[in-house]
């Protein structure tokens, strides 16, 4: 088990931000804290410093926050090419030295689970997995209209309208014409299941990024907060 008191620090890589590492000073945990400014180092793959990013802590007994939008601290991180939000850690204990979750909250108040991994993260503890066997699944699956995907490729293309992926220049013949279509409003939310599609009512989107749609759940992301943290994060 890592003790927070001993010079380890807790590095914090984010899943879709690779090119570098938040190093966390393990001792800024070992008490409760409200809105301490902290400037931490950032380091890439082979541990060389690449910057730094300062922010305020807050730390409860099973959470601390990691505030980037305070208009004192804006300018310094706009410069080090900082992303601007919110960054949540969520303990498994009250001594603070174990990593359950970590969530990023963007500046538009977008939240994104389990959007980092850590060097205290529970899973570094779990070596080996049990799989196989058998399980039986019943599932009930809303029908999809395929003219509705042809439809939405000829008003769209078939070119994902967040990032701009084409299957087809990646990988040639065989990607030629796939998109996967995504619903502004799911079918399965709908009070009537049985009601008309329009072709305004999709967009159409890699697997990547439909996925992320999803990933909160049932109810998907807004797609016009999720183009514009996209784009946030393209310009960072």
């Amino acid at each position: 088990m890592i003790n927070p008191n001993a010079d380890i620090p807790l590095k914090i890589r984010w899943h879709t931000v690779s090119k570098y590492i938040d190093m966390i000073p393990a001792n800024i945990f070992t008490h409760e804290r409200s809105k301490m400014l902290l400037v931490h180092r950032m380091v890439n793959a082979r541990d060389e410093e690449v910057g730094k990013a300062k922010c305020y802590v807050t730390i409860s007994s099973k959470k601390a926050i990691f505030d980037y939008t305070d208009a004192s601290v804006e300018k310094f991180n706009k410069n080090q090419r900082i992303l601007y939000g919110k960054c949540y850690i969520l303990f498994k204990n009250n001594k603070r030295n174990l990593v359950k979750r970590i969530d990023w909250m963007d500046g538009n108040g977008m939240l994104f689970k389990d959007a980092a991994s850590s060097s205290w993260s529970i899973k570094e503890y779990a070596t080996k997995r049990l799989e196989g066997g058998n399980k039986e699944i019943t599932l009930e699956i809303a029908r999809r209209n395929p003219q509705l995907r042809a439809d939405a490729i000829t008003k769209y293309g078939a070119v994902c309208q967040v990032c701009g992926f084409c299957f087809g220049s990646q990988y040639g013949h065989i990607g030629d014409g796939y998109i996967e279509v995504h619903h502004l409003h799911p079918i399965s939310l709908r009070k009537h299941k049985k009601m008309a599609t329009h072709v305004e009512d999709v967009r159409v989107v890699c697997s990547n990024c439909h996925r992320m749609l999803h990933r909160n759940g049932k109810k998907p992301i807004d797609f016009d907060k999720f183009l514009k943290s996209y784009k946030r994060a393209k310009r960072t």
